[in-house]
């Protein structure tokens, strides 16, 4: 939830882009993640440009205005929403670049939050914002939680977006030791017990025939085909859920983006851009039909 969008001046409010979609989906029976965050063109910060908004002087200026939105946000959802995850990617060097050389930047924003929700919901459950593993420090998190962050979170987070560079990296078997010693490394530091989610996930599927969907610093990125994106979801939900116990695991894209050549992420949806399902929209639906199974005979003793 966009701090900009929602309070786009100190006194003013404006829940109308929200509303909507918090009633529909809780109609809908889902289970809803209040993401909360800034944007670009957020009145609190003092750099007007977005992309240095979080400077030299620190990323919150203004401390009772986060804690005062906030309040304000849970206030008004509480009823629907319980889980709420603070701030997306603060180890990301083009969206929070000075919080990705200092932790305590991010710190600040966690604890400040932290209270402020379980202020307005005792009964709220906080996510850490998810750090983007493609540019996750050890250092980072080990700093992080030194500082006794995990004192401020319910469940720990994480992102992963696939950013194949070239066809021949692409199988999952290839990137999974990799993501193996990930979670080694997060379960030895974490609180025993911790919950950890992946609340971004997503695959890129290519344009056509053309295999590159998007070109940065380190290279070109390719796609993966439709099939190869279902079956690169489905292998690694099964490690997910199986070997590494993940409590849940977020699909960052409903829908491919009218000109996915704007950004690899445009290209991640389970849709296509015209709304008809790729082969992925029923491989998710299947797991979530055999893991609902699952729990049901669990709580049966069957």
């Amino acid at each position: 939830m966009s701090w900009a969008l929602i309070q786009p001046q100190p006194e003013v409010f404006d829940f109308s882009y929200y509303d909507p979609i918090v009633e529909d989906a809780a109609k809908s029976g889902l289970e809803l993640i209040g993401m909360v965050s800034s944007q670009r063109g957020i009145k609190y910060f003092p750099a007007r440009d977005w992309w240095i908004w979080n400077n030299h002087r620190g990323m919150m200026p203004d401390p009772a205005a986060w804690s005062r939105f906030l309040a304000t946000v849970v206030e008004r959802y509480r009823e629907v929403i319980r889980y709420w995850e603070i701030w997306s990617e603060p180890n990301c060097p083009v969206c929070n670049p000075m919080s990705y050389y200092d932790h305590r930047l991010y710190r600040e924003v966690l604890v400040l939050g932290s209270k402020a929700i379980r202020d307005a919901d005792s009964s709220a459950r906080i996510i850490s914002g998810g750090l983007w593993l493609d540019a996750l420090r050890p250092s980072y998190l080990n700093a992080l939680l030194a500082d006794g962050a995990a004192e401020y979170f319910d469940v720990f987070s994480w992102h992963l977006l696939l950013m194949p560079l070239r066809r021949e990296s692409i199988p999952f078997p290839l990137w999974k030791p990799t993501l193996d010693r990930w979670m080694d490394y997060f379960r030895a530091r974490l609180p025993k017990d911790c919950p950890i989610w992946i609340t971004e996930f997503g695959i890129p599927t290519r344009l056509g025939d053309s295999e590159t969907l998007h070109t940065r610093s380190r290279g070109e990125i390719v796609g993966l085909t439709e099939e190869e994106q279902a079956d690169w979801f489905s292998q690694f939900a099964e490690v997910a859920d199986g070997e590494w116990g993940i409590g849940a695991l977020i699909w960052l894209m409903l829908s491919d983006q009218d000109d996915p050549t704007r950004y690899y992420t445009s290209a991640m949806g389970m849709l296509r851009a015209d709304g008809s399902e790729k082969p992925i929209a029923a491989r998710i639906a299947e797991f979530q039909r055999e893991k609902a199974v699952q729990r049901a005979a669990n709580r049966g003793g069957g």
